[in-house]
């Protein structure tokens, strides 16, 4: 009787190796629901098999990461277990605050199962993602930043972006800098979903003179200073926020520009309206919206950029409907729909002075070898302010485990 698969003729060992090779648990995952053989081979070989992908994971969130990528994914799982057009504000508090006010739960990657391990991966590739774009930008605003307080003359030169050139990423994110970064989108993913309800995470915590033990925090975090978290926060929601920003002035011209929006042969009404109130939206409409798709996570972005024009204009749209009908119902409406956070806004995304700049950027997370590029002068005008901003531990916390014991 001939073979049902191809794979029902291979050795276990050769069935295994093949696995081995695969590039995701998601890989694995659509290679056993479509081969039945495969499935088995699976089953009888779990642990061999997933063995690896486990400590991958422990490579991939190093230290104290690790337990803040669990926070991320279990606050995912509670996010997509409720419809999102269904969930109440006072819902989203009472389901997701717990999680962030209690102390986090260690992750007993040993664990988990091939769909679990499939989550952390995902986040992993999105924190990656993140890392790239973050670090390139917090880089040239943070040499922009130390050019601009050079320079006094800076706000009314022509071409700004010209001034005093630019220095190139040539030096590799160290470990330290890469796992504080990862550590901010971390932070930022985890907690986005307090948009719902609360939006304290994007006020203003800038008081030079103040220590985080100044400010009530009412959540708990993995890492030692809470006052540094949240600024955490902030750097990576400044950093989606522009780019959910320039995705919608893409969009927005492109609607503007097209012939489409004035044809009257073009029969479905339905979409020229949707059209025509996505280019009519107000100020502050335009800044709840980009709130608002931040709160939804970082990843939708990502999607979206994959999708074609006209894809990621229909998918744009239709959460800008979803957004419009959400500030209808107070019930069901995000906090941050309805908020007025320009002031919030310009601060966390344009910065109102040169401390505040410093912290929005992402300028305090380079190491020193990084920012002696900058010569004597510079770097130390970097440290100087560091210190000032944050108290002196924050830099050696750059350089140092922030705690000898993970779970502390």
């Amino acid at each position: 009787m001939a073979s049902s698969t191809p794979f029902e003729k291979l050795p276990v060992e050769i069935i295994i190796s093949i696995i081995g090779d695969l590039e995701s648990p998601e890989a694995l995952q659509s290679m056993i629901r479509a081969d039945s053989h495969t499935l088995r081979v699976f089953l009888q070989n779990r642990d061999l098999i997933l063995r690896p992908l486990r400590q991958d994971v422990y490579h991939q969130f190093p230290d104290q990461n690790l337990t803040q990528a669990a926070v991320a994914c279990r606050l995912r799982q509670i996010e997509s277990g409720v419809p999102r057009q269904t969930q109440t504000r006072a819902h989203a508090d009472e389901v997701m605050r717990p999680l962030l006010s209690q102390s986090p739960k260690h992750l007993s990657v040993a664990q988990l199962n091939l769909g679990a391990i499939s989550k952390p991966y995902q986040l992993f590739r999105e924190a990656e993602t993140f890392a790239t774009g973050f670090s390139r930008d917090s880089w040239r605003k943070t040499q922009d930043w130390v050019y601009k307080d050079a320079h006094e003359d800076y706000e009314d030169h022509e071409d700004q972006k010209d001034l005093g050139g630019r220095l190139p990423m040539s030096l590799r994110l160290s470990r330290k800098e890469h796992g504080q970064i990862q550590k901010s989108y971390l932070l930022f993913d985890a907690c986005r979903h307090t948009l719902n309800f609360t939006t304290s995470f994007l006020q203003d915590y800038d008081v030079p003179e103040s220590s985080s033990s100044d400010f009530h925090i009412p959540y708990s975090f993995i890492y030692q200073d809470k006052l540094l978290c949240v600024r955490a926060f902030q750097t990576a929601f400044r950093f989606v926020f522009k780019e959910y920003e320039h995705l919608l002035e893409g969009i927005h011209d492109r609607i503007a520009y097209s012939t489409h929006l004035h044809r009257p042969d073009i029969k479905d009404t339905t979409w020229l309206l949707q059209r025509q109130e996505f280019l009519n939206r107000s100020f502050r409409d335009h800044l709840q919206f980009i709130a608002y798709l931040c709160s939804q996570g970082y990843y939708l972005l990502l999607e979206s950029q994959e999708m074609d024009d006209i894809m990621m204009e229909e998918r744009i749209l239709s959460l800008y409907m979803r957004f419009s009908q959400l500030k209808k119902h107070s019930l069901t409406c995000p906090l941050v729909v309805s908020a007025y956070l320009e002031f919030s806004f310009n601060n966390l995304c344009h910065g109102a002075d040169s401390r505040r700049e410093f912290w929005a950027i992402g300028g305090f997370m380079w190491d020193k070898e990084r920012l002696l590029q900058f010569g004597a002068d510079g770097s130390s005008l970097l440290w100087e302010l560091n210190e000032e901003v944050f108290g002196p531990f924050v830099y050696h916390g750059l350089s140092e485990d922030e705690s000898e014991n993970e779970y502390d």
